[in-house]
């Protein structure tokens, strides 16, 4: 784990970090194949963040009301969606 997410877990359950191999040894396959997966998902995730920032209401500071700010995010997310058919 690195240690810019030390404690993550304990504020979100569902929060999944990379194995780290320990200092003078060697990572375990299972291991390495855990980080693999983890990093093939996170391209994924980066990818449709990327896709929601075509929007430039998201890129830049947000100069709205704030009530609004979370159903303009659902609207993005659901055209993106709506576009790769998800």
């Amino acid at each position: 784990m690195t240690s810019g997410y030390q404690g993550i877990a304990k504020l979100h359950k569902q929060t999944f970090t990379p194995f780290k191999k320990p200092r003078g040894g060697q990572l375990l396959e299972i291991c390495k194949q855990a980080n693999h997966y983890l990093a093939k998902f996170r391209i994924v995730v980066e990818h449709k963040i990327g896709l929601i920032k075509l929007f430039k209401i998201v890129a830049h500071k947000y100069r709205n009301r704030r009530q609004r700010y979370d159903l303009r995010m659902k609207l993005f997310a659901g055209i993106i969606n709506s576009e790769l058919n998800l």
